[in-house]
């Protein structure tokens, strides 16, 4: 990502950000504050992603997806037997999923 794209994304995050600290949005409680923030965050990301052109990625380390999500992909990130990992990428969108087969393995639902 280029230094311009850097500096542009830190302009809008840091007018987001004070945009959702002043009075309109004063009267929201903390979980609807962090649900606008989250909306907006990965709003960013989708604009990241469609500016380099690609649907999969990671941006500040966390990954992210917005491909159309497949039935294939879905089982792979929620209950893959074969991926020792418990937090996966997003189906879709940005973040983590949970792989569900490794939280039932390990507190020993599954042998």
């Amino acid at each position: 990502m280029s230094d311009g794209t850097k500096r542009t994304l830190i302009i809008i995050l840091a007018l987001v950000l004070g945009i959702v600290s002043i009075a309109p949005f004063g009267r929201i409680n903390r979980s609807e504050r962090a649900g606008v923030l989250a909306a907006v965050a990965t709003a960013i990301v989708g604009l990241v992603a469609f500016m380099r052109r690609e649907t999969e990625g990671e941006l500040l380390g966390i990954p992210y997806s917005f491909s159309p999500p497949t039935f294939d992909r879905l089982k792979s990130r929620l209950w893959n037997a074969d991926d020792p990992r418990t937090l996966t990428p997003h189906i879709f969108g940005w973040g983590w999923s949970i792989n569900f087969y490794q939280i039932c393995k390990r507190i020993g639902l599954i042998s």
